[in-house]
């Protein structure tokens, strides 16, 4: 980032603030790559302490970024137009998840430092290539998640998170590793995008190995 080729510094997820001399042009030069970020949403008790860690959300610049699942649609309801076009007609769907995309899995996530663990991917931008599409979509970042079975539906929806880290202890059986690919929030009809982490990248690993040596 520059004014006038002088460089200019601003953190990320910050307002940058600079000033032009009046009457004199200005030039600026933006670098439009923020890092991937992610953010922590535990719960909390009544003081303020965390209860647990995790779950974590992925972000990148303004967007944040969910777990696309599979999606299974059923017409309920068609009130006018053709019935076999849906684009030039209005109905009601119930949307259910199929079992392409497993929703209750932990992500290897290095919190600390997420672009150790975590990709971004930008496609080439072309025509209605908006964010938000709900397919085609332009940017992904891409991460190792793994099936936390311990991790249940309540209530005809997922249960929340468990703790993180969710595959270190002896009984928790996470399944093997496999690349999942994250979306713009905003372009999904059903998502996950709060999850835990698995322990099982970065520093917790290597906490993990040295943990385990000792015994």
């Amino acid at each position: 980032k520059t004014l006038n080729g002088e460089p200019i510094e601003a953190a990320n997820g910050t307002m940058l603030e600079t000033t032009c001399k009046a009457g004199a042009p200005c030039t600026f030069e933006l670098d439009f790559k923020p890092a991937i970020r992610v953010e922590e949403w535990g719960d909390f008790a009544a003081n303020g302490s965390r209860t647990q860690d995790g779950p974590y959300s992925i972000h990148r610049g303004a967007l944040m970024y969910a777990l696309p699942l599979g999606l299974n649609f059923t017409q309920n309801t068609h009130y006018f137009g053709p019935v076999n076009d849906s684009s030039q007609s209005s109905n009601d769907y119930e949307i259910r998840p199929t079992s392409d995309q497993p929703w209750n899995v932990a992500i290897d996530l290095d919190v600390a430092t997420p672009e150790q663990s975590l990709s971004f991917h930008q496609g080439a931008y072309g025509k209605d290539a908006a964010a938000f599409n709900h397919s085609g979509w332009p940017c992904n970042i891409s991460g190792t998640v793994r099936v936390v079975p311990g991790w249940v539906e309540a209530d005809n929806s997922a249960s929340a998170p468990p703790a993180s880290p969710a595959c270190v202890a002896a009984d928790a059986n996470c399944g093997p590793a496999s690349t999942a690919v994250f979306v713009p929030y905003g372009g999904t009809d059903l998502r996950v995008s709060e999850l835990p982490s698995s322990g099982l990248s970065g520093k917790q690993a290597k906490a993990l190995r040295q943990r385990r040596l000792r015994h």
